[in-house]
């Protein structure tokens, strides 16, 4: 599991995601407060960043309250958690709105995968970081699933949700994709080359989960890692044979149930 020889940048960006991700998991309180208010600070490659992850911006930008510009990545959490507290709250009608800004590539047109993603993100952070009260069904294979960080990337791969799952008291990665459309061979292909990936950062990577996540690092291994596939419910009611074949691999699946225009039910399937 140790690092590849050449040492590629987005390991380096693991390394120093373990010193950030210790200081963003010691503002979980504010971070619940933020999360109440539809905002997030995401832990990037180089810095912090505040986002929104609100059903009508979802992971999409803030904009400043004094001059109306973009809030922009901070080197400190304290930097982002005020900058997350300076941009336009939620339900103001001058915070971005990804339809009214047809250039704003990062952000429209706005995925509803998105939508998905933020809700889990704001439900984990006003939880404890848990994701395991709504994630449900998965008694069998984890009594435990906590929320590390989302968009993680490598810059060849991305992952959707980055995880820490426990079983037994032993603990171990979950690499999450969400999906509206059934895209197996897709979904499956990301998550097993951000698993192998993320295999190089070897103990790099255990560190970051450890330091985001607060359970000790000698509890953590990368062996018993999990993919989970969230996705929308079948058509017609018959599973493909190729999902059952993902199944006995040990691939994880969920389906959402959307509730209004805002909220999600997820169970396994």
């Amino acid at each position: 599991m140790g690092k590849s020889a050449s040492n590629p940048k987005w390991v380096e960006y693991i390394q120093s995601r373990i010193e950030r991700a210790k200081q963003w998991r010691e503002e979980l309180p504010t971070h619940e407060q933020l999360a109440e208010n539809y905002r997030y600070v995401r832990i990037l490659g180089k810095s912090f960043r505040a986002i929104s992850i609100s059903p009508t911006n979802p992971c999409g930008r803030l904009l400043r309250k004094d001059n109306g510009s973009e809030v922009s990545g901070c080197a400190t959490i304290k930097g982002a958690i005020l900058s997350a507290q300076g941009a336009h709250p939620y339900d103001h009608s001058a915070d971005f709105k990804p339809a009214r800004h047809k250039t704003a590539k990062a952000d429209t047109p706005a995925k509803p995968e998105h939508k998905i993603q933020a809700f889990l993100i704001r439900h984990a952070l006003m939880n404890g970081q848990k994701l395991h009260g709504i994630l449900t069904g998965f008694d069998g294979d984890l009594d435990d699933l906590i929320f590390v960080t989302d968009e993680l990337s490598t810059g060849e791969l991305r992952a959707d949700i980055i995880a820490l799952g426990g079983k037994n008291g032993r603990y171990f990665p979950v690499f999450i994709e969400l999906k509206v459309k059934r895209e197996l061979k897709r979904l499956m292909g990301q998550l097993e080359g951000a698993q192998a990936l993320m295999n190089i950062a070897g103990q790099d990577f255990i560190k970051m989960l450890s330091a985001a996540s607060g359970i000790p690092n000698e509890k953590i291994s990368f062996d018993g890692y999990r993919l989970m596939i969230v996705w929308p419910p079948v058509s017609g009611g018959k599973e493909a044979n190729r999902v059952e074949d993902a199944r006995s691999k040990g691939f994880l699946f969920a389906e959402y149930g959307q509730q209004g225009d805002a909220k999600y039910e997820f169970k396994r399937n």
